[in-house]
């Protein structure tokens, strides 16, 4: 018996795609305002860590829909992917960004919409 998911998926998931799209647009938000000089941000390691972050979340939505992973990797991807929307949820709710707090919201919707790993063969 494998643990490897051999069912390739032709397409991302209607789930994925929110999650990726609003991670990337709350990426280039938040980019924007770490790296403008007089920004609303301040440009502290913590800051630039949950652009960081938010940059991770948005490569990872295509790699859990695209890439055949084995069933413990995917396990452990998905939790990183929920622990990150939360963490990251909660750090812009104190800084004032509230508009990516409002799209990580969305990614929360979209990682509770995704179909996950598939039948195990």
């Amino acid at each position: 018996m494998s643990n490897v998911i051999t069912a390739r998926r032709p397409r991302l998931s209607a789930g994925l795609w929110i999650l990726t799209l609003s991670a990337a647009a709350a990426f280039i938000l938040l980019s924007i305002r770490y790296f403008t000089p007089d920004g609303a941000s301040l440009q502290g390691r913590g800051a630039l860590l949950v652009v960081f972050s938010t940059g991770l979340l948005a490569a990872a939505g295509p790699l859990m829909g695209l890439i055949v992973l084995p069933h413990r990797l995917f396990l452990l991807l998905n939790f990183l992917v929920i622990l990150d929307i939360l963490c990251t949820g909660f750090l812009t709710y104190f800084i004032p960004a509230h508009v990516a707090f409002a799209l990580m919201v969305v990614a929360a919707f979209g990682w509770f919409a995704h179909p996950g790993p598939g039948p195990r063969r």
